[in-house]
């Protein structure tokens, strides 16, 4: 990842952290190299990270990396967990494979637990297009992006019986926010 990739990174993580509960078992879904782990370590007790980049497990005090898709490769004796976040990854799932990662959220949620998720908007691709062009990111698998509008996210978790508690938009209106609760 390119310095430009990290801070837009770390401004995602910034939006996330606070909606994470002291002592929370987090699944992180896309994790990449455990960088939410990092800047949550002294706020989460032993958590998981996802992601289909990872050529092999990873694991510390904290956390466990593991290589593979959500929800199929999750390993069935993990959670439940407080939370499951996925940061810049659900425009990535094809639109037939969107209710199966829901379900899965739904499965390995504690009740009450949240699912936070960050979605860029939809015009994002062309300016990442740019920066990618220029050479200032790296911009991780952009073929993957199925023209999702993130405004349909919350339609999405509440056919499948989520509660909406927060939707935001950050970094000037570029990116989204969403937090919603298992009920």
């Amino acid at each position: 990842m390119k310095y430009f990739d990290v801070c837009l990174q770390k401004i995602r993580i910034r939006k996330v952290k606070p909606w994470i509960q002291p002592n929370a078992v987090v699944l992180d879904v896309g994790c990449f190299d455990g960088a939410l782990f990092r800047e949550t370590e002294s706020k989460i007790s032993f958590s998981y990270g996802m992601d289909p980049l990872l050529k092999k497990m990873v694991k510390t005090e904290k956390y466990c990396l593991l290589p593979g898709e959500f929800p199929a490769d999750l390993p069935a004796d993990l959670g439940p967990f407080d939370a499951v976040t996925a940061m810049a990854v659900f425009e990535h799932i094809p639109p037939d494979q969107q209710r199966d990662f829901i379900d899965g959220c739904r499965r390995v949620l504690k009740t009450g637990g949240r699912v936070i998720l960050t979605v860029p908007d939809a015009q994002v691709d062309r300016i990442l297009n740019v920066l990618i062009g220029l050479k200032v990111v790296d911009g991780m698998s952009l073929e993957e992006h199925h023209g999702f509008h993130p405004e349909e996210t919350p339609k999405l978790f509440a056919q499948a019986g989520f509660e909406l508690e927060y939707a935001g938009k950050f970094q000037l209106g570029l990116n989204n926010l969403f937090v919603f609760r298992k009920v």
